[in-house]
């Protein structure tokens, strides 16, 4: 079915990620066809399910870890300290963190 035909919320889903997309810097043409593709395959994994999202402050902190831990490069702590306005020592606790949680995710403990 194509996207226009879609379920007024899937075409809502489709606007905010492309709007997200387009944020971060993406081509607003390509933002849309990510977009589509995108919530596609998230009607497809949970059609038929309630889905919950949980909204805390334990899941923005979740995200923003591991937003710095992908810009980390082994170098630039000191960067992401005053990008994120922490110190550089929480830079280090954070980074530990989030590598420990890659080793356990892959198995790795």
């Amino acid at each position: 079915m194509p996207p226009e035909k879609w379920h007024t919320t899937l075409m809502d889903m489709v606007a905010a990620v492309c709007s997200a997309f387009v944020s971060a810097g993406k081509p607003a043409p390509q933002a849309e066809a990510d977009a589509e593709v995108a919530v596609k395959a998230i009607f497809l994994t949970f059609r038929g399910s309630q889905v919950y999202i949980p909204l805390s402050a334990a899941t923005e902190r979740a995200l923003l870890h591991a937003r710095m831990f992908a810009e980390f490069d082994g170098k630039n702590q000191q960067e992401l300290s005053r990008k994120y306005g922490m110190s550089v020592q929480h830079v280090y606790r954070i980074i530990k963190q989030q590598c420990e949680i890659n080793r356990t995710t892959r198995g790795k403990i």
